[in-house]
Formats: structure tokens, sequence, C-alpha cells
């Protein structure tokens, strides 16, 4: 799932076009409907396997990922004139969005704060954690 996010994000600092279009509420070509229709179907299929293996929190939709895909793409072009620093600029920001900004290490995440406040052992890839330890 995060390689094809990242091919999506390329595409979308490549050709800025496709985040308008993307974010667009309605398209105005049936071609583009027809690509656009194309591409959920293909997200949303990969989003399905991601959850199935384990991936990708179940919460989370294609429809939630599609816009903060185009979120990222506008803050990545708002910040740097040249492709490389856009590209550079979206990575990270992606990275931000797929991992979150807190180590692992560091973080809790809702399903071990859930456990720890029912007696049950935390997963083992990330550890429950004190809240103050949050902050840091």
């Amino acid at each position: 799932m995060g390689n094809f996010l990242g091919t999506t994000l390329e595409a979308q600092l490549t050709d800025p076009s496709i985040t308008a279009v993307r974010s667009a509420p309605d398209q105005v070509l049936a071609r583009t409907t027809e690509l656009a229709d194309a591409m959920d179907s293909l997200a949303g299929r990969l989003l399905e396997r991601a959850h199935a293996a384990g991936a990708v929190r179940g919460m989370v939709t294609w429809d939630d990922l599609r816009p903060l895909m185009c979120g990222i793409a506008y803050a990545a072009q708002i910040h740097a004139d040249d492709l490389e620093t856009r590209l550079d600029s979206g990575r990270r920001y992606l990275d931000a969005m797929l991992h979150g900004i807190h180590t692992w290490s560091t973080r809790a995440s809702v399903d071990d704060r859930k456990r720890a406040a029912e007696g049950r052992a935390s997963s083992p890839a990330r550890p429950a954690v004190s809240s103050h330890r949050l902050a840091s």
C-alpha cells in the first residue's frame, strides 16, 4: 500500500493537475470519471488486501486516504519551487502520515491504551507507555 501511495504522490507532484482533478467534487469529462473510478477501484482493492493482512487499520477507507494524499501533495507544492524538493517533502509528509510523528517506542496506540485500561497486554510491536512519555 505504501508503494502505491508513494507512486500516487509522485504522480501528483510531477503533474499538479492530478491533485486538482482528484480533489474536485465532480469530473467534467467522462474519460476523467472513468480513469478516476478505475484508480479508486484499484486503490480500494489494495486497501482491502492491506486490511486483511493487518497492515492498515480497518477504520481507514480510501475515502479517507484520497483527500489526505491531495493534502500532502498540496503541502509539498507550496513549500518548494523545484520538483526534487517537492518530491523530498512529499515523501517525508507521506511517511509521517503512514507512520505517525512519534517513534514506536514512545507512542501507544489507541488499541494499546484500551488494552492497558482493560488489564490486557499491549501489542508486542508497540508497547503501551505512560502518557507523560508521549510528550517527549
